[in-house]
């Protein structure tokens, strides 16, 4: 609001004033969602967005360990609880996609497959993106959710290694990432990816 008081200065009248209301569009900005690993070998536990690892020789959370033809469960029991936030995805407006509140979520690793549990699954919509898996044993899945469905579906997700598969014979790593189809704000959409 901006008032202009002349404060009589001229004429025969009192002082005049002029009131206007310059209305100000602020543009929402669309903030990329946020991978995260919550590490319970803390005292309190601690969720960071993310960790280099000197040992790992990549971007990661952390390096997680299996023994040749074991499962690991991703999980906060193995201090490695996945998890991911996004700030706007919930917001309203013009610029929300369609569906609005949802997330796109892709996983994939190379020497395995991976499981959801079954009952994150029937959240979960399998359908978009060319039927990308079905959320078990699958080498790569491409879901949508809620951001409460997705996390609800990283809760225990399962690495299954390649049988006999190990450090001896390639590198592996769980691929994850996190796309919010244009919910709130300019640019489109954003996505995240970690290994």
């Amino acid at each position: 609001v901006i008032e202009i008081d002349d404060l009589g200065n001229t004429g025969k009248t009192s002082n005049l004033v002029t009131t206007r209301t310059v209305p100000i569009s602020v543009t929402p900005i669309n903030d990329a969602p946020v991978i995260r690993v919550t590490d319970s070998t803390t005292p309190t536990p601690v969720t960071t967005d993310l960790v280099v690892s000197p040992d790992c020789l990549v971007e990661t959370f952390q390096c997680v360990e299996t023994l040749e033809d074991n499962n690991f469960t991703f999980s906060q029991t193995n201090d490695a609880l996945l998890s991911v936030n996004d700030v706007d995805v919930n917001e309203t407006g013009a610029f929300n996609s369609t569906p609005p509140n949802i997330l796109q979520v892709s996983l994939s690793v190379t020497h395995g497959v991976l499981s959801l549990t079954p009952t994150s699954i029937a959240a979960l919509d399998f359908t978009t993106d060319g039927d990308i898996g079905n959320g078990t044993d699958d080498v790569m899945m491409t879901f949508r959710g809620s951001q409460a469905e997705v996390n609800a579906a990283l809760v225990d997700l399962e690495y299954d290694p390649d049988l006999h598969f190990n450090d001896n014979r390639g590198a592996e790593a769980l691929v994850l990432t996190i796309n919010d189809l244009g919910n709130t704000g300019k640019p489109a959409a954003t996505s995240t990816t970690r290994i």
